[in-house]
């Protein structure tokens, strides 16, 4: 669970992410934003990490459904992540990865 913080993930921002659909089904996507979602300091006690969101864009069509998927980046290797989409910004598909 390591992996999963919100420094790590700042790194990668504006990186690379390959979200792997099924066999032969991959989306190319892109960290686009990494957001805090701490609580105010009174409501943080028991969290182990800081809650974070990271948002991604990738193609019109196809688009992944709401789902657990494996997704690939270079820095930050292969993960398992909850991924919902947002819907279209443009000619992009937003979808967005919730950490607490």
């Amino acid at each position: 669970m390591e992996t999963f913080t919100i420094e790590k993930f700042a790194e990668a921002l504006n990186e690379r992410f390959i979200l792997r659909a099924g066999p032969g089904e991959e989306l190319d996507l892109k960290l686009v934003a990494v957001q805090d979602l701490t609580p105010t300091p009174a409501n943080t006690v028991g969290f182990r990490h800081k809650p974070f969101s990271a948002q991604f864009r990738g193609p019109r069509t196809p688009w992944a459904r709401q789902h657990t998927y494996s997704m690939e980046n270079e820095r930050l290797g292969e993960m398992q992540i909850f991924v919902v989409p947002l819907g279209l910004s443009g000619e992009e598909m937003v979808y967005e990865a919730i950490f607490s």
